[in-house]
């Protein structure tokens, strides 16, 4: 299932279960979130749970939201921007940790996150190489 998300959930894949993961009581594999790309944000999802990771120019975007009581209209749980790539990674995977109880889907999402930063972060010239502005 995508729950509208431009590619299916990844991670462990309930189809390939070989029933020996400790995981789980019943030895059976279990997919905890879906994470994929929606609008060109990183997206991770499970439950009512939801965290999207954006970028704004030279910074990033977490945002957690949930929705409110009665399963009514999603409300911002939490919020914070990082200038530094490397702590919205980390605030991804602990964004999933607090959401699922689950520190393995949180590894799972914090690597995925860091490498939608490293495909959508642009590439800082190399040191020495000519540019416009050392022109």
């Amino acid at each position: 299932m995508t729950d509208g998300l431009l590619f299916p959930a990844r991670g462990r894949d309930p189809a390939r279960a070989t029933g020996n993961d400790a995981s789980s009581p019943d030895g059976k594999e279990r997919l905890v979130g879906e994470f994929g790309l929606s609008g060109g944000n990183f997206v991770w999802r499970s439950g009512r749970a939801e965290i999207t990771l954006s970028m704004a120019g030279e910074s990033f975007s977490v945002v957690y939201t949930s929705p409110g009581r009665l399963l009514g209209p999603r409300q911002i749980v939490y919020e914070a921007k990082h200038k530094d790539p490397t702590f919205a990674a980390w605030d991804v995977m602990a964004r999933v940790v607090l959401a699922t109880r689950d520190e393995d889907e949180g590894l799972r999402a914090g690597r995925s996150a860091a490498q939608w930063i490293r495909a959508h972060r642009p590439i800082p010239p190399a040191e020495g190489a000519t540019s416009r502005r050392n022109l």
